[in-house]
């Protein structure tokens, strides 16, 4: 069966929680859950015969698609699932009228990564 790239449900929430514990486990259940509740956000999962073995969170914000969390099974990494996932958000943000992607991402434990003292690294790109 080939994998599916599908809108996430409640029932996903524990896959998505899992995988994001395999990685820096920077999201609780409880993040993912209000994400489901969100209307600008969009929770996305690759389902491989009913398997969640990959998920992205992203919001759309004017023209401007923000990636918030990516994550794939620990055993199903360097496998393309990540670009499966980015492909889908660029042309869905496209078909929406985007124009520009934002990747945001904070440290594990909330602690700045990158100069600003924030706590969040961002960088964009035009697709």
């Amino acid at each position: 069966m080939i994998p599916a790239i599908r809108k996430a449900t409640a029932g996903d929430l524990d896959a998505m929680h899992l995988i994001e514990s395999e990685g820096q486990a920077r999201w609780t259940r409880r993040q993912f859950e209000d994400e489901l509740g969100l209307s600008f956000s969009d929770m996305w999962v690759i389902d491989d015969g009913g398997a969640v073995t990959a998920f992205a969170v992203t919001w759309t914000v004017a023209d401007e698609i923000q990636l918030n969390n990516i994550g794939v099974r620990r055993g199903l990494r360097r496998r393309g699932l990540a670009s499966m996932l980015m492909d889908h958000i660029i042309r869905t943000a496209r078909g929406r009228g985007g124009t520009r992607l934002r990747a945001c991402s904070t440290g594990p434990t909330g602690s700045p990564r990158a100069g600003d003292g924030s706590g969040t690294t961002t960088g964009s790109m035009l697709y």
